[in-house]
């Protein structure tokens, strides 16, 4: 019994090797919903440090490759998430364990 028995179709449907996903800067639920309530009444520094993007799945012929021109694996990046994909790996450091 594997976790894929589990997750929706939807979830799946970008598995394939054929595809690649995009990620677009897109506000989501963070900044629609909590914006001004949830995170401002904890005073949560979010508005600069967090960025929201949407994923999408393509076949591999429809990468727009002046758009998208890195690729990491099946992640397809433009300059600006190159960047703060590079400066989030740089954050992380040993846990302790």
């Amino acid at each position: 019994m594997g976790l894929t028995e589990f997750l929706p179709s939807e979830y799946l449907e970008g598995t394939s090797e054929d595809q690649l996903e995009l990620m677009d800067p897109c506000p989501r639920v963070l900044s629609t919903v909590a914006d001004g309530t949830w995170a401002d009444s904890r005073a949560l520094p979010w508005r600069d440090s967090v960025h929201e993007f949407h994923r999408k799945y393509v076949p591999r012929e429809e990468r727009n490759k002046s758009e998208y021109p890195y690729q990491l694996g099946g992640l397809c990046m433009d300059d600006k998430l190159l960047r703060l994909m590079k400066d989030a790996l740089a954050m992380l450091k040993p846990d302790g364990f």
